[in-house]
């Protein structure tokens, strides 16, 4: 068990908390980068921590999109949590997600341990390993956080031959609810051995029963095992801190059970919601929290429009008057660049330049037409023989090979992409495809 060296902070009667999570730093959405936004979120996110003056700041797992994250969001990672620090924030506590490499995470531990912030890649062989005595400048205690992060398999169960799939199942869940039990009760044991009982804050990167999902959330566990219940949290946990849903949350009616949610949309599935970071006020050991959520700008417009050919021409046309007049700001909240449209077609016309009409009309306007995806009903092949190659256009047919073959929809926009270049480039030359 290891303790950050004391804060410059003085003691306070109450403890405030930053919670956020889910960065996803260096994501794509249909193969355009996000970091413009995520580099926005950043220099807001610092202000932020400098306005309110937080005791720690939480973030619970999903620095990264990737395990192998791009040199620019390594570095936006490491110079936001610098900025942090320099700005007075006394303890910053990093926990690893899915989508992060334990060993990339865990790297800086060594260089920062001493300078107030603490990182848990991975789950440790010791369970106390993931507890964290907070202190005062005076050195006295001001709390205890559980930094567990996302739980891999092989971390929390053991294989056993012979053993079904419910058995693994079985043994996977009471592993996960055994690895918080047992930090649990180390962060209790320790504080026993303190004068003043402080607060046990946790903090996990999973999926909750009761949770709702967003865009590019994958599945932890398998089958069933998607979800665990609230009770694996110790009644002995004031708050917990979590991650891995995009859309914030209580969790089953908890109040002090929260999914931050991430800080901007992953996907346009996401687009209408308020993005947060949850401030947390907490008075004491066994005193309810008071929860404040702190609405994060929208630093990248996207626009989800479905439906035929006439609502879409509307719905497109419709925006040009949401656009800022040339030569004035964009505004605060939304930086100036392109809104981002996902256009699915769903009216009965064939339409065999789809994309190319929808481009014609947002030619000179600062909209970018991320994704087109025809969802015509069209009869099968088998039950409507008519139907035939000169129907369809080569990029229905390369979406029905996607669809075929269940690609992810969130990797179909970068496939979809490829194609174009590829097929754009075959029609240049005149090869064969």
């Amino acid at each position: 068990m290891r303790s950050p060296p004391p804060s410059d902070k003085l003691p306070l009667s109450m403890l405030t908390i930053l919670h956020t999570a889910d960065w996803h730093f260096g994501a794509v959405l249909y193969g355009q980068r996000r970091h413009r936004e995520h580099a926005a979120f950043a220099e807001w996110f610092i202000d932020c921590v400098a306005r309110e003056k937080p005791d720690v700041v939480l973030i619970s797992g999903d620095i990264f999109d990737t395990t192998t994250p791009s040199h620019q969001a390594q570095t936006l990672y490491y110079d936001t949590i610098a900025a942090l620090r320099r700005g007075g924030c006394p303890h910053i506590i990093v926990t690893g997600g899915n989508h992060d490499a334990p060993s990339l995470i865990n790297a800086i531990q060594p260089l920062v341990q001493d300078q107030g912030i603490y990182i848990v890649g991975a789950a440790t062989e010791n369970p106390a390993d993931e507890v964290l005595l907070l202190r005062d400048s005076s050195g006295n205690p001001q709390m205890i956080v559980c930094a567990v992060p996302y739980l891999r398999d092989r971390d929390v169960r053991l294989s056993e031959s012979g053993q079904s799939p419910d058995d693994k199942h079985t043994a996977l869940v009471s592993g996960i609810r055994y690895h918080y039990e047992a930090v649990t009760a180390a962060a209790c044991q320790l504080r026993e051995t303190l004068d003043t009982p402080v607060p046990i804050v946790g903090m996990g990167h999973l999926f909750v029963a009761g949770g709702v999902a967003g865009d590019g959330v994958r599945d932890l566990y398998v089958g069933t095992l998607s979800y665990v219940g609230t009770d694996i949290f110790s009644k002995d946990l004031d708050y917990v801190a979590l991650g891995h849903l995009h859309v914030p949350q209580q969790v089953s009616g908890a109040t002090t059970i929260r999914y931050s949610g991430s800080p901007i949309p992953m996907g346009f599935g996401e687009a209408k919601q308020q993005k947060l970071v949850l401030k947390v006020t907490i008075e004491g050991a066994g005193i309810a929290p008071l929860v404040t959520p702190i609405h994060v700008p929208t630093f990248q417009r996207l626009v989800a429009i479905s439906g035929d050919w006439a609502k879409i021409e509307k719905s497109v046309t419709a925006l040009f008057s949401e656009l800022p007049v040339p030569g004035e700001t964009a505004g605060s909240d939304v930086l100036a660049s392109p809104i981002w449209l996902d256009i699915v077609y769903t009216g009965s016309e064939i339409i065999p330049d789809l994309r190319d009409r929808i481009e014609s009309i947002v030619d000179t306007q600062p909209i970018r037409v991320l994704r087109v995806k025809n969802q015509r009903p069209v009869a099968t092949w088998e039950s409507a023989p008519e139907i035939s190659l000169d129907d369809l256009t080569p990029e229905d047919v390369f979406q029905r090979c996607l669809e075929a073959h269940h690609v992810p929809e969130s990797q179909r926009g970068v496939l979809t992409d490829v194609y174009r270049e590829t097929l754009a480039g075959c029609l240049a030359t005149g090869d064969a495809l």
